[in-house]
């Protein structure tokens, strides 16, 4: 059930545009600019509005459905990692690295 929802939540952002500043952050839509800023870094590390957020984004969406203990642990860390190959390097670690993606796996 709760990979369904996972999904769902990461469906519903479909059209979400970064933002120009930490204006309209919940807005799919307004303040739509290049400056990297989201909800998704207002939401889990604020200090980091600004930087890329495809990581932030992944933690985001775990951490709506999951709560921060149990998303730490489907994410194999011990706190969020905003750096993409960072977090590939804690599946490694953890032996849940694979090449073939299916349903509810973090790609």
């Amino acid at each position: 059930m709760s990979i369904k929802k996972l999904i769902k939540i990461a469906e519903n952002e479909i059209g979400y545009l970064e933002k120009a500043s930490n204006k309209d952050l919940d807005s799919k839509t307004k303040n739509a600019g290049k400056g990297n800023y989201t909800k998704y870094w207002r939401d889990l590390k604020p200090s980091y509005q600004g930087e890329p957020w495809c990581q932030a984004f992944v933690n985001w969406v775990f951490w709506k459905v999951y709560g921060m203990e149990n998303s730490l642990k489907l994410l194999c860390c011990n706190s969020f990692d905003y750096y993409t190959p960072t977090c590939a390097s804690f599946f490694k670690q953890k032996k849940q690295w694979f090449t073939q993606p299916k349903v509810g796996d973090i790609v």
